[in-house]
């Protein structure tokens, strides 16, 4: 069983599960989050969700130092750690059912090949050469094609020429957001893009921490695969009209 949603690939679930555990506190609903991007068996998204509780984690024991007061422990709070636990254990069971752990396993020691760069598995292979023949292939690129690019979603050009993959198609974008935009957009259009794209978060964290969580989780998956759909810019292009109106929007209380 992998977790895919409406698409091909698992990856495209992506920035959707980030988006969706950072809209919703609900205990249950998160857990839910978490369970479809361990059943996606795919790093992209299980780097995703990983980074968000990383990050809820820090922001919620900085929050709890400013705020100095120590609340009660209530009913409320007895009935999460209940739920928690009841959680996990149906995780546990879960994952013994569907015999999750050596699958589990095989997606890590893809993860951490392509950290080091030393993947084996075809996926990781591929992912991995666009990086290493990024170098090689800068180097014979006319330097108006790297100030400009070669066009969006044309980057695969370069690798078609360089070791003929994927010839049989007339255009394709690199699996990968970073190399993507560097060979698609070229050097001048790429920072500018990261640095408003950034901008988003570090401007978005003064009304709430939620704008910082998601603009860098997804722009962390962007080195993995290739996250920015069309549907990911128009909502970062919502989260910067927010920001610049004061809006929060994260908010319940919409």
């Amino acid at each position: 069983m992998v977790a895919t949603g409406l698409h091909w690939h698992p990856g495209n679930l992506a920035p959707l599960l980030v988006l969706g555990f950072v809209m919703n506190r609900r205990l249950w609903y998160r857990f839910l989050i978490v369970i479809v991007a361990l059943f996606s068996y795919n790093s992209t998204c299980i780097l995703g969700v990983s980074l968000c509780i990383v990050l809820e984690v820090i922001f919620s024991i900085l929050n709890n130092k400013n705020k100095r007061k120590r609340k009660n422990f209530s009913v409320g709070k007895m009935f999460s750690i209940l739920l928690g636990l009841s959680l996990i254990i149906a995780l546990l069971v879960i994952v013994n059912e569907f015999d999750f752990y050596d699958r589990f396993s095989v997606v890590i020691s893809n993860f951490i090949n392509k950290a080091s760069f030393s993947g084996t598995d075809n996926s990781s292979a591929v992912h991995l050469r666009y990086y290493q023949l990024l170098p090689q292939i800068l180097a014979h690129t006319p330097l108006i094609k790297l100030i400009f690019g070669f066009g969006y979603g044309c980057s695969g050009y370069l690798y078609t020429l360089t070791i003929g993959q994927y010839a049989e198609l007339s255009t394709w974008a690199v699996e990968s957001d970073f190399v993507n935009n560097v060979l698609g957009l070229g050097f001048i259009n790429t920072v500018l893009f990261y640095l408003w794209y950034l901008s988003v978060g570090i401007k978005g964290i003064r009304i709430n921490y939620k704008y910082f969580i998601v603009i860098l989780t997804i722009f962390v998956q962007g080195f993995s695969y290739n996250v920015q759909f069309d549907w990911v810019i128009l909502t970062v292009c919502m989260l910067a009209l927010s920001v610049k109106q004061h809006r929060d929007f994260f908010s319940e209380d919409k």
